[in-house]
């Protein structure tokens, strides 16, 4: 059985390319295309991964949206399949701070490739 992703970027070329990546290595890829739908589909279905932008679809360097993805996760005993991404060191600083799991997002290949824990 393929491994499942859910991933949510603003960037539609990042969110493009990861889905490729994402289906070359062997996952069954969904996107979300804003954060009610990350989150509905969050609640409703199991990934094996979950990759969204910290801020996705909100004001520059708000992390809401990773927070509550993260919340609804963590309640179901899947937040160490979350990563919350960013090119802004700061959000992924402040996320860190506010304890999501948060990288940058030159560390999409090494996530992908399960060499991050």
């Amino acid at each position: 059985m393929a491994k499942t992703a859910l991933v949510g970027f603003h960037d539609e070329t990042l969110a493009e390319l990861t889905r490729r990546i994402l289906q070359r290595v062997g996952y069954r890829v969904e996107m979300a295309e804003t954060t009610e739908q990350m989150l509905a589909l969050s609640r409703r279905s199991s990934y094996d991964l979950y990759l969204m932008d910290l801020n996705f679809r909100a004001a520059a360097g708000d992390i809401t949206p990773a927070e509550q993805v993260y919340r609804i996760l963590q309640e179901q005993g899947r937040g160490n399949r979350f990563y919350g991404l960013s090119g802004s060191v700061d959000v992924v600083q402040n996320a860190r701070q506010a304890g999501i799991p948060a990288r940058d997002k030159t560390d999409l290949d090494a996530i992908m490739r399960g060499e991050l824990n």
